[in-house]
């Protein structure tokens, strides 16, 4: 059974996007992170292709800095709000995406039950917001737990 990490998120994610976009996976990262990326934090980062790779294959951590300004309160609702506006318009099924992001931090036995329940409150998710909000609070969960 797949870990819910960062890689299997960011995979999930990408499986749904519309092949129309041709979004390449640094491109994808410029969108989620797009709040660090225009914050005074970021000013000396720079992605590098290689490091975005070894993201995407569980191979390295998503850098410190992008973890840490994420899993501060104000910044969470900022990467909700990158979601909702630029990954859920690319993917041509934001509910399949949500089910198996559901389905992955469900079966997780890495995780407790009670963290998996808080994380997964209220589902199924109707609207954007609801969705966004459910993919934000997993990512700020892994990053919280790597800090």
């Amino acid at each position: 059974m797949k870990r819910c990490d960062f890689c299997s998120i960011a995979n999930i994610i990408m499986k749904y996007i519309k092949s129309s976009k041709n979004i390449s996976q640094p491109d994808l990262m410029f969108l989620l992170f797009d709040n660090f990326l225009r914050s005074d934090v970021s000013a000396d980062f720079s992605f590098d292709n290689g490091l975005i790779c070894r993201w995407l294959k569980g191979t390295s951590r998503v850098s410190p800095q992008i973890s840490g300004y994420y899993s501060e309160n104000q910044h969470k609702e900022a990467m909700s709000i990158d979601i909702e506006n630029n990954i859920l318009p690319i993917m041509y099924d934001t509910d399949m995406t949500v089910n198996d992001l559901y389905r992955l931090i469900i079966y997780d036995t890495t995780v407790s039950e009670q963290k998996r329940k808080e994380l997964c409150k209220k589902y199924p998710y109707k609207t954007d917001k609801e969705k966004s909000d459910f993919i934000s609070r997993l990512l700020c969960f892994l990053w919280k737990e790597l800090l």
